[in-house]
C-alpha cells in the first residue's frame, strides 16, 4: 500500500495531525493475493516475484533476476559432554519469496571422542539459490575422574598393599599418582606397597587433565619390637 503524505498540521504544541491519501491499493492487493499461488506465465517465478523485480508477470520471456538468498537461523549448542548424546541440532530457514524452507542438517560429531567437529546446514529455494552455514561444535570432557582405594586398615607389622581403582566416564584415565606431602606426586600403577604409617595421598588424572579428588591412605604399620626390662 502506498501512502501519500499530503501535509502535517500542528494542532497544539507537540501534537500533529497527518492528512494522507491512499492510492494503488487495488492493483497491489490483487498482485499480492496471487503472489504465493499463481505463476501465470509458467516461467517458474510467481506473480509477486515478477512484480517485485519490475518485470511482466504475464510474459514468460520477462523473468526477474532472482538473487534473494535464503537466510538460516540456527540454535545449535557450542559443545557437548563426551560420551553423552547429540541433541538440539535445530535450524529454520526463510526466503523472501518462498517463505519458510526446510533446512538440511548434517554433522560428523563423534560423541565418544573429545575434539572439534562440524555441523553443516543447507537451505535451498525453489529456483536453486542455496545458503550454506558451517558451525564448529566441540566435544568436551569437564567431569572429574574418580579414585578409590582398598587396603588393610587394621594394625599390622607387615607392609601394606594398597589397591587403587580409578574411573573416568569421559576421556578415560591417563594416570594414577600418589604423594607423601600432597604436593609432589609420583606416577604409579594400580598398586602401591607401603612400609610405614605415613599418610599417603592418591589421585587420578584423565586424558584431558581433569584431576580427581584426593583420597587419603592411612595405614597402621608397627614394625618396632617391644622392649623387655627386668627388675632386680
Amino acid at each position: 500500500v502506498k501512502v501519500n503524505i499530503v501535509h502535517v498540521e500542528e494542532l497544539n504544541e507537540g501534537e500533529h495531525d497527518v492528512v494522507y491519501s491512499i492510492s494503488e491499493v487495488e492493483e497491489k492487493a490483487s498482485l499480492i493475493i496471487l503472489a504465493q499461488s499463481k505463476d501465470e506465465d509458467n516461467d517458474g517465478y510467481s506473480n509477486y516475484e515478477e512484480y517485485e523485480a519490475g518485470t511482466d508477470y504475464l510474459d514468460a520471456n520477462s523473468t526477474p533476476i532472482y538473487n534473494s538468498m535464503p537466510t538460516i537461523e540456527e540454535t545449535i549448542p557450542a559443545s557437548f559432554e563426551v560420551n553423552t548424546y547429540v541433541y538440539g541440532l535445530e535450524a529454520k530457514a526463510y526466503d523472501f519469496y518462498d517463505g519458510e524452507l526446510n533446512v538440511e542438517i548434517t554433522n560428523n560429531i563423534n560423541i565418544n571422542n573429545v575434539g572439534t567437529y562440524q555441523v553443516n546446514l543447507k537451505a535451498k529455494d525453489h529456483v536453486g539459490n542455496i545458503t550454506y552455514i558451517t558451525k564448529d561444535v566441540k566435544v568436551v570432557d569437564t567431569v572429574k575422574p574418580t579414585v578409590s582405594v582398598n587396603y588393610n586398615k587394621e594394625w599390622t607389622n607387615h607392609d601394606v598393599n594398597v589397591e587403587i581403582y580409578a574411573y573416568d566416564s569421559g576421556s578415560g584415565i591417563n594416570k594414577i599418582e600418589y604423594s607423601y606431602d600432597n604436593i609432589n606426586f609420583i606416577e604409579t600403577d594400580n598398586n602401591i606397597t607401603l612400609s610405614s604409617s605415613n599418610t599417603v595421598y592418591v589421585r587420578s588424572i584423565d586424558n584431558v587433565g581433569n584431576i580427581s579428588n584426593v583420597v587419603l591412605v592411612t595405614p597402621k604399620i608397627d614394625k618396632t619390637l617391644p622392649t623387655l626390662t627386668f627388675e632386680k
